[in-house]
């Protein structure tokens, strides 16, 4: 988000977060945006916060903000004397902070990319009383959110640098080779000289451009959180660039910062309200649009979900024995969203030249041989708890000689080993046909690692074809 989408917790300034989350398993109940997606909600800056949202939505997540916005400096503007009261809240924690530049100044005051590149290739451990004043200052600021990270003594998702992708930070927009370092060195002194092992990364740029240019490697990540402000969520083009440059990587993703955007239709350049912005808009997104999503952390002020309307949409949870209607998992509507192909099958790309439902498909080229597999998949944990069916329609082209018939077979593989499920062989025809497979039975329902379709050529096929996927649903 740029300067201006700098949200304030009530009369604080704000600035920039550095979300940490602390969590327990992403694997019990099912929601009305998701049966995939935790709720979250940020409840203000340390000595500040207010748990009014907690009573009345009861979400999963609860974050606070260690800048403490006291008029300070350095590291101290940084403290958590909040954090007794959040862990008595009982809920999944993430804690943030605005850290202010080393140099001197708040987290907007930008660092030249030569004082960058000495901070970033800085060894943190190596940092005593004789380096620069911006090392020892940079090296205290650490050392204070280190200290809150070990107060909370739980697990903890750490949310260093996010936005790094955009300038509005001083880390921002930086050289991505140096960029890269000051993570290995944060998360090094961290959880190899802290011995902070309890400690877990997360990797949140802002939506739009460059998503991924900064991620590091996926040994010092564990989530993935993207920063998404939007009117109209669903169909926000930079949302779905950075979801789409980030949805395989194979990590738990999530927004680690949602609501209306700044400067838009419901909250001003300055953070004001200018009317109520509709929640629903968000769980539309999540349900239709972004369905690998696992959590979601909702802003606070203007941005809250008890300022503006249908939040408990956003927030109600559903009672996941008695899933009543079809959930949409993938409906390819202008994206693959994160579906790939074997080596068998050119492409697959989102098409409309046929669909189930809406405007657009999966579609993957194939050269027609008998028995030969061709796979469209999407190799991404997911939870399918407390649904008993999902399905998949499909259809092969007309062109081609399909032989004894094109057949399918709809799948999913659970848990560490991978343990392969499918719902059984169906002839495809040119049309539209319906693959379904019955979840009862299936062990690790909530450790969903692959979820596709298995095409095999008919005998004596031949010839150029192409296959379709679309409005793959869980009941």
């Amino acid at each position: 988000m740029k300067f201006l989408s700098i949200k304030k917790s009530l009369s604080y300034i704000s600035a920039l977060v550095l979300t940490i989350s602390i969590t327990s398993s992403f694997t019990d109940p099912v929601y009305a945006v998701s049966s995939t997606c935790k709720t979250g909600m940020f409840l203000g800056y340390d000595g500040g916060i207010s748990t009014t949202g907690v009573s009345t939505y009861s979400p999963d997540i609860v974050s606070l903000d260690y800048c403490n916005w006291n008029g300070s400096t350095g590291a101290n503007m940084i403290s958590y004397s909040s954090n007794s009261t959040v862990k008595n809240l009982g809920k999944t924690i993430s804690v943030s902070c605005h850290m202010p530049n080393p140099k001197g100044g708040n987290v907007n005051t930008l660092l030249s990319a030569s004082d960058f590149d000495i901070l970033a290739n800085q060894k943190i451990q190596n940092i005593t009383t004789s380096s620069s004043v911006m090392l020892q200052t940079y090296k205290a600021e650490i050392d204070k959110i280190a200290a809150g990270l070990a107060d909370l003594g739980t697990t903890v998702y750490y949310r260093p640098f996010h936005e790094m992708n955009y300038g509005w930070f001083w880390w921002g927009a930086q050289d991505t080779t140096d960029f890269k370092t000051l993570w290995y060195n944060l998360y090094d002194y961290i959880i190899n000289y802290k011995k902070l092992t309890n400690v877990k990364f997360v990797y949140a740029p802002n939506k739009g451009d460059k998503a991924a240019d900064y991620y590091p490697d996926s040994s010092t990540v564990t989530w993935i959180g993207i920063d998404a402000y939007s009117d109209d969520p669903e169909n926000d083009s930079a949302i779905q660039t950075a979801y789409n440059a980030l949805i395989n990587k194979g990590k738990i993703i999530g927004f680690s910062e949602v609501g209306p955007a700044v400067g838009g239709a419901y909250v001003n350049s300055n953070n004001q309200q200018l009317k109520k912005f509709d929640y629903s808009l968000w769980n539309n997104a999540i349900n239709n649009k972004y369905t690998g999503a696992s959590y979601f952390i909702t802003w606070d002020g203007a941005y809250a979900p008890f300022n503006n309307i249908n939040g408990s949409l956003l927030f109600t949870k559903s009672d996941s024995s008695a899933t009543s209607s079809a959930l949409t998992k993938y409906n390819f509507e202008n994206s693959n969203q994160g579906w790939v192909g074997n080596t068998n099958v050119t492409g697959p790309w989102s098409v409309n030249e046929w669909s189930d439902k809406g405007s657009y498909s999966l579609k993957g080229n194939i050269t027609l041989s008998s028995g030969t597999k061709y796979y469209l998949y999407n190799p991404i944990s997911d939870n399918y708890s407390g649904y008993k069916t999902l399905k998949a329609r499909v259809k092969v082209a007309s062109w081609g000689n399909l032989g004894s018939g094109l057949t399918a077979k709809l799948y999913v593989k659970t848990g560490n080993s991978y343990t392969w499920y499918d719902g059984g062989s169906v002839i495809v025809n040119t049309s539209s046909t319906t693959l379904t497979l019955n979840l009862a039975n299936i062990i690790n329902t909530s450790q969903i690692k692959e979820v596709g379709v298995e095409f095999i050529g008919g005998s004596n096929s031949s010839g150029t074809s192409a296959i379709y996927v679309d409005n793959i649903t869980l009941e």
